[in-house]
């Protein structure tokens, strides 16, 4: 996994710094410029174009990855191919347009009656979501080249942009429909600088030539494949995003509000595998291509064990201070009604992770079909209990469906990759590295709080993340984990000693 982990470290610089910045947002800047309902309402409008993109991209995406090595080397047959996939996603987000403006009526009428979101958020939702699949091919054709530092640093530019528009909203140089038009904008920008990022790398020449695609002998295969990706897409979206759409118009904004919020630290502790996912696609497509199993089984455990040993660092380090957290929000009280959502669903994120890349390596290989039917069990769960649970429980009944959908949905490709390829991600190190991070928490737990939050929050995070990040570099829990932390201390010394030089 060596190329996986520098390439995927290389990016969680960008990536961390706009974690960073997400923090001071979701923590600070938007619980005190907007009201919970508001805040709901803006994550429903980018979270529910994001639900919207697998539907968009049938597929195209998980196409660009697994058919990329096999065009790359003939100028032509790229061009055809990058030919191919844009002017199938084109169709696709016309189909979409049209559809939308068949029911404008009614779509509108369903998310107005009672659930808080306006005419102008639905319209600022369709817009983004027409460009979210262009953004996501291109991101997908950046890691085929194994560049995806500049992909995730432009991707957390958002988390700059949306905080500026909010501001400008509370000193009343926006309304807030302005505000949801202005985010419409800020995509169509992030499109534009995406597309000169991606011809730079690589020239991007297109030739549509429908006619010739049926021709190719791939074609149909590629066609299969990404009838079976759109199905694995949708069913996933269905699996982790349905949830957004379903408290949004049961609840209300201000539910999603609560949820949304909490599913931003969810997310926040997901960030190294997604990393990791975004650059091990391609590499797990190229190790079937040469069927190299061991090459899959490393990808497999390492994937499971770095992320694992990050994600529990990150949530035990978050949790130690969590009610400090609230003490010093604006709304803190309000927000802290989510407190079991926010611990339900970092769970649920810390299992999919410690699973590894189970789901990739399922995708690339010759039993990608099996995932239907995996993505079909999680789905029926999540929905119906979704429906079930929701309209009793509220937003804590959401975070329970997902938990037990997430937890069937890895144990089914779990013991069918075991059984197929006779590989799995667990070492005794994975349970070290929980007993570690379960053992440092009690232990700091203990020590006396002082009465300031802030001086909590600082000290007691500080206190685990030295201890624990310290002891597992120390006694070697994960091989990736330390040639990562040995070679950014060898560049810092290597830069102090240039700058003490000059």
């Amino acid at each position: 996994m060596g190329l996986v982990a520098r390439q995927s470290f290389k990016a969680a610089i960008a990536t961390y710094l706009g974690l960073g910045m997400g923090v001071l947002n979701n923590l600070f800047i938007y619980p005190f410029m907007l009201s919970v309902e508001q805040y709901g309402e803006l994550q429903f409008v980018i979270q529910t174009a994001s639900f919207f993109t697998p539907f968009l991209l049938f597929g195209l995406g998980a196409v660009i990855t697994k058919y990329y090595p096999v065009f790359k080397e003939n100028v032509d047959s790229k061009a055809r191919f990058h030919g191919l996939i844009l002017g199938a996603a084109t169709v696709n987000v016309l189909i979409f347009l049209a559809l939308f403006l068949l029911f404008r009526e009614k779509v509108l009428g369903y998310y107005q009656d009672g659930s808080g979101v306006s005419e102008t958020a639905v319209y600022a939702l369709i817009g983004i979501s027409i460009i979210l699949p262009y953004i996501n091919l291109s991101r997908k054709y950046n890691a085929n080249l194994g560049k995806i530092a500049i992909p995730s640093f432009l991707v957390q530019l958002l988390k700059f942009a949306l905080p500026l528009l909010v501001v400008l909203y509370y000193y009343d140089l926006l309304s807030f429909e302005e505000l949801l038009l202005a985010l419409f904008v800020y995509y169509i920008f992030l499109l534009l600088i995406f597309f000169l990022y991606s011809n730079r790398q690589e020239k991007i020449s297109l030739k549509l030539q429908p006619s010739s695609w049926s021709k190719d002998q791939h074609f149909k295969a590629m066609m299969a494949f990404a009838g079976f990706s759109v199905l694995s897409g949708i069913g996933g979206t269905l699996t982790n995003q349905i949830d957004i759409l379903m408290i949004t118009s049961m609840k209300g904004t201000y539910q999603n509000g609560l949820y949304a919020w909490s599913l931003f630290i969810a997310n926040a502790i997901a960030v190294p595998f997604t990393l990791i996912a975004s650059i091990g696609v391609p590499v797990i497509a190229q190790y079937w291509k040469s069927k190299d199993l061991g090459g899959l089984s490393r990808i497999y455990r390492q994937s499971s064990e770095v992320s694992l040993l990050i994600s529990l660092g990150v949530f035990f380090g978050f949790w130690l201070v969590v009610k400090d957290i609230f003490a010093i929000m604006p709304k803190g009280d309000e927000y802290m009604l989510g407190i079991n959502v926010v611990w339900m669903l970092c769970l649920a994120k810390i299992i999919d992770m410690a699973s590894g890349l189970n789901n990739e390596i399922l995708s690339m290989s010759s039993k990608y079909k099996v995932l239907l039917w995996f993505l079909l069990t999680a789905v029926v769960l999540n929905v119906g209990l979704n429906y079930l649970l929701i309209p009793k429980y509220g937003i804590e009944g959401s975070s329970v469906a997902t938990i037990v959908a997430i937890v069937c949905y890895n144990l089914m490709k779990l013991v069918y990759i075991k059984k197929q390829f006779n590989i799995q991600p667990f070492r005794w190190n994975a349970l070290w590295i929980v007993l570690l991070a379960g053992g440092l928490f009690l232990a700091v737990d203990l020590i006396p709080r002082t009465d300031t939050s802030a001086l909590n929050i600082v000290l007691y995070s500080s206190i685990f993340g030295f201890l624990y990040f310290g002891l597992a570099y120390g006694v070697k829990l994960s091989a990736d984990f330390n040639e990562f932390a040995l070679a950014q201390w060898t560049a810092l010394r290597s830069r102090n000693k240039r700058d003490g030089g000059s």
